[in-house]
């Protein structure tokens, strides 16, 4: 992928599946750099976000955790996993309120 990205260094799918890549290879920082950055280039990008979402949860970085579920809920207000991952976020902060 680093090689795709240097031929179209304006491709947000390539910096998506670089974050992805980096994600399952527990470079953490590098995952949310390249997730970061294909949101930039597209911010449509729902798995982009949803993704870096998934990051920032595991990360216990839950304020960047619910905007990234924001922007995926604005994108698809019936992606179902945003709530349920919002919801799991909410609980985490004590906000039970919001969880359900």
């Amino acid at each position: 992928y680093n090689h795709a990205k240097d031929i179209d260094e304006k491709n947000a799918e390539v910096y998506y599946r670089i974050g992805v890549t980096n994600k399952y290879l527990k470079l953490i920082t590098n995952s949310i750099e390249s997730l970061k950055k294909a949101v930039e280039l597209d911010s449509t990008h729902l798995k982009a976000h949803y993704t870096l979402s998934t990051v920032y949860y595991n990360e216990a970085q839950y304020t960047e955790g619910i905007s990234s579920l924001e922007k995926v809920i604005v994108l698809d207000r019936t992606y179902a996993k945003a709530y349920n991952k919002l919801g799991l976020i909410y609980q985490k902060l004590g906000n039970y309120h919001k969880a359900h």
